[in-house]
């Protein structure tokens, strides 16, 4: 079995995507402040907490892997994740992570084998590395360039090709991994947001 790295399919990023931690946050705020209410405490707000962010997000990442490790079966062995990489601006980019695909021979032929059969929406597909104004693409948009030397082992390719068959097998698959992945927002501070009288408990 060969190993190759490449990006997480499917997944958009954090920052304005469904995977962002807005809704997590919200719920914890209710969440304290209701318990806080049974105690006679003041409410608590976003300045009161301390998230742990980075925890959130490998918890989500993972739980993509998993789920395309499920529903990919036919064309990867295993996704292992490595790292989560954030852009320094998110003006032209969003967060991506970096991956471990396990291919097998039967995944690798199978892959081949699906691209052949899906010829035409591969093509437009493809079209997306078409270079135009304010976009200069690294990659050819035409298939027969694309798939020369060797795409299941190039570290952009294999992770491009993967997402295209998860999208063309199912054009929610990135909502349907949402609703599968089990996503929780610890709060570092937990034991002090039950019992701190905060400053703005006093001024209520």
């Amino acid at each position: 079995m060969k190993t190759i790295q490449t990006y997480l399919p499917v997944f958009s990023g954090f920052y304005n995507t469904i995977w962002e931690s807005d809704s997590e946050i919200e719920r914890e705020i209710d969440y304290f402040n209701e318990e806080r209410e049974k105690k006679g405490l003041g409410k608590v707000d976003f300045d009161n907490f301390e998230f742990d962010y980075s925890g959130y997000e490998m918890q989500v990442v993972k739980g993509i892997a998993a789920y395309l490790e499920r529903e990919l079966s036919d064309f990867v062995s295993d996704i292992e994740v490595e790292e989560i990489r954030h852009p320094k601006e998110y003006n032209f980019a969003n967060d991506a992570v970096n991956v471990k695909i396990g291919l097998s021979k039967q995944n690798e032929k199978n892959i081949l084998s699906y691209l052949d059969k899906n010829k035409v929406a591969f093509e437009e597909y493809l079209l997306q590395y078409k270079s135009c104004s304010g976009f200069i693409s690294y990659y050819p948009y035409d298939r027969e360039a694309f798939m020369s030397d060797s795409p299941l082992e190039h570290k952009h390719k294999l992770g491009s090709i993967l997402n295209f068959i998860a999208h063309n097998e199912d054009s929610e698959v990135e909502l349907n991994a949402y609703y599968n992945v089990e996503k929780y927002l610890d709060v570092l501070n937990y034991d002090e947001l039950m019992t701190k009288d905060f400053e703005s408990d006093k001024t209520k």
